[in-house]
């Protein structure tokens, strides 16, 4: 009796692995881009985080592109009991995990209903979706701003 050999072949994961490693020097040349990208977007953090702790005059007298001199904290701290800063943290905090978890909410039901059932004027209820999601969110600064003037809310009184 004989047995039947079967070849062996490599596994398609290995060739796969050889061939990524093989891609040379152009996939550092993407990651230093990206880098330097990355690094580009941090720059007005970086420049906010320095004049958060220069005094009003050095800022006045040396403007905001410069390291400060000393290590003023009076401003931050003045600005962390006027404003009661733990209470609006808490309060955004909260907003803002409210409005995530509800629209993703909502998107998940809104993409079944359009991706699984059967709703009429689909593709035009699709359309109108795209055409809310490019719309920049700068834009309706203005029509919010008309809005709650008309409603009356920015008479009141106050800092904030």
């Amino acid at each position: 009796m004989t047995v039947a050999t079967v070849p062996q072949t490599k596994s398609p994961t290995f060739t796969a692995n050889r061939d990524r490693h093989k891609r040379g020097a152009m996939r550092w040349v993407i990651l230093g881009i990206i880098v330097l990208g990355a690094v580009v977007m941090m720059i007005p953090f970086v420049i906010m985080l320095l004049n958060s702790f220069k005094s009003p005059q050095e800022y006045s007298n040396s403007g905001p592109l410069t390291f400060p001199t000393e290590f003023y904290t009076q401003g931050l701290t003045n600005f962390w009991t006027r404003v009661n800063y733990p209470e609006k943290l808490l309060n955004s905090i909260i907003i803002s995990s409210t409005v995530a978890v509800a629209a993703t909410l909502i998107s998940l039901l809104n993409a079944y209903a359009l991706g699984v059932g059967r709703v009429r004027g689909k593709a035009w209820l699709v359309g109108v979706f795209m055409l809310a999601n490019m719309i920049p969110q700068e834009s309706l600064v203005y029509p919010l701003y008309f809005i709650a003037k008309q409603v009356g809310s920015t008479t009141r009184s106050g800092p904030w």
